[in-house]
């Protein structure tokens, strides 16, 4: 056999392959091998590979398909799936993908906005704050810098060198924590604009700070993020159908608690 059989892309598209065509195949001594489980095959091979399988390639899938079978339903003969963690989540797993929503549900337009009105915060930016920065190895030089912005000296010449960006534009804190850290990310929600104040602490040293503007928490409006409020809802969709599947399947069984 072709030694790419042993690529684990293809065992991926085998067990696909196995797990899409298990309600074609009932379980009896008889395997058909017919051009629907053939097309399958071949879909899950291009799916993978970004090519269509060639005839001996389709072969070779094919009889490893058949090998694949052949152990699998002996080992459901011999009730090898029994309490058995992984198959059961992947029969699970499974019997999900079979009730969920695809891209292509239709979602009208009032669902839409009414989605949106209800999550509106998931769709709102946090306050974000634009400043520019004076970095300061030493911060007792705190008082020399700040007469030399009093005298009009360019602000960009001042404080010791450093790679940090003079300027941030619309950082909201928890850009501002990776970037400088917690301690000077509070100090910062704190500060007056249009003034140099400091020095602040940060990941880094210290720094004098000018906030140029405090940008206030906005909600995104729903044309700009249509793609994604939609992808939401489906989501939504899914899990209160998968909900819904498992309290009506609930309704067949009597559970015992001992």
């Amino acid at each position: 056999m072709m030694s790419w059989l042993r690529e684990p892309v293809l065992w991926f598209c085998l067990i696909g392959a196995l797990l899409f065509t298990a309600n074609h195949l009932q379980q009896t001594d008889r395997i058909v091998i017919d051009d629907a489980v053939r097309a399958r095959i071949s879909a899950l091979w291009q799916a993978q590979m970004n090519q269509p399988p060639t005839e001996p390639e389709l072969q070779s899938l094919v009889d490893a398909w058949l090998r694949q079978e052949v152990l699998y339903r002996e080992a459901v003969r011999q009730g090898l799936m029994e309490d058995d963690d992984i198959v059961r989540r992947r029969l699970v797993q499974k019997l999900g993908f079979l009730h969920q929503f695809s891209e292509d549900t239709p979602v009208s337009q009032s669902e839409l906005d009414a989605y949106y009105q209800a999550n509106i915060k998931r769709y709102t930016l946090p306050q974000r704050y634009s400043f520019k920065q004076i970095y300061l190895s030493n911060p007792l030089s705190v008082a020399s810098v700040h007469s030399s912005l009093l005298a009009g000296e360019d602000w960009q010449g001042l404080g010791s060198a450093t790679l940090l960006p003079r300027t941030y534009l619309s950082k909201n804190a928890r850009e501002i924590t990776v970037l400088l850290g917690a301690e000077f990310a509070s100090q910062l929600a704190e500060l007056v604009a249009a003034s140099w104040t400091g020095p602040y602490k940060s990941s880094y040293g210290h720094h004098l700070v000018y906030l140029e503007e405090r940008i206030a928490p906005e909600a995104t409006p729903l044309s700009y993020i249509t793609t994604k409020v939609r992808a939401d809802l489906v989501r939504q969709k899914s899990e209160k159908a998968a909900d819904a599947l498992y309290r009506q399947l609930l309704k067949r069984y009597d559970v015992v608690h001992r």
